[in-house]
């Protein structure tokens, strides 16, 4: 009895004047069901806008958390760095790892704190450079600690290494034509006082911006050397041990035939205490020397 009285009122149904399939559609609506088969051109469109919007909001951040990763990695390699400099300074009297030294012999070779070079012997051969020959490479026992990741970009510059050595702590020996590094007795105050920081240069001839092993303090007038590769920040390593992210100072007029305005816009500056000014010789070099 139930089947008879379900098949009438199917028919009934059916007999209002509709087809089976504008009743199915309607048995679908009855149940929030839709039977759209995809999307329409502007819904497609609409789609396709936002992602593209995401992505334009969204690559900027993916660049920044990128950058931040590597600023970490450089703060560790300095931190490591920072390590073996201590190491050979008690190893050696308290006295510091040079900039650099000749060594005489058949070959003439000049071994730097990060490499050695040895010059051809021969017009047709090139120049070596040897990393693992460098003073402080027997207390790090690896080269790539010695480059900065965000560096991986800029020409070596015959140093492939990311980080300046402050020359602030060498006296020069016009005798033997050699900086000579001073001792932890004659630093007054270490935390203060830069022991490595980003450093790079500015090749005039080649008008690329090069790594460099070294940075000088503004007194010596020269072309400032710390790089504010992160973000236009520099890290730092002190002689203290510990490392910080720092902001530059930057010169306002040309200095080293290089104008101030290319120094900047490459972000080759120089470290200062707060509230100083490149020029202000009574503070611009307060970070570079050992006497405060």
């Amino acid at each position: 009895m139930f089947s008879k009285r379900y098949e009438l009122n199917r028919y009934r149904f059916l007999g209002d004047g509709l087809s089976s399939e504008r009743a199915r559609a309607a048995f679908a609506r009855g149940r929030g069901m839709s039977c759209r088969d995809g999307f329409t051109l502007i819904e497609l469109l609409v789609v396709i806008a936002v992602i593209a919007l995401l992505a334009a909001v969204m690559m900027p951040v993916f660049a920044q958390a990128r950058e931040k990763a590597r600023q970490t990695n450089c703060l560790s390699n300095l931190r490591q760095i920072g390590i073996g400099w201590a190491a050979y300074s008690h190893d050696n009297d308290e006295g510091y790892c040079p900039a650099a030294y000749t060594e005489y012999g058949p070959t003439i070779s000049i071994h730097y704190w990060c490499t050695a070079y040895r010059p051809s012997t021969t017009q047709s051969s090139a120049n070596v450079w040897d990393p693992m020959s460098g003073i402080l490479y027997p207390y790090l026992r690896s080269q790539p600690v010695q480059d900065c990741p965000t560096a991986a970009d800029l020409p070596p510059g015959n140093f492939p290494i990311g980080y300046g050595v402050n020359m602030g702590l060498y006296t020069f020996n016009a005798t033997i034509t050699e900086f000579v590094p001073e001792t932890d007795a004659r630093t007054e105050v270490p935390a203060e006082t830069i022991l490595m920081a980003d450093a790079a240069r500015f090749q005039r001839t080649q008008r690329a911006v090069l790594r460099m092993p070294m940075i000088f303090s503004p007194a010596h007038l020269m072309p400032p050397y710390v790089h504010g590769r992160h973000a236009g920040l520099a890290n730092v390593l002190w002689l203290d041990g510990h490392v910080k992210v720092s902001c530059l100072a930057y010169r306002t007029s040309t200095i080293g035939g290089i104008s101030a305005q290319t120094l900047n816009a490459n972000r080759i500056g120089a470290l200062v205490p707060p509230h100083c000014r490149l020029g202000d010789i009574r503070c611009e070099n307060h970070y570079y020397t050992l006497k405060k």
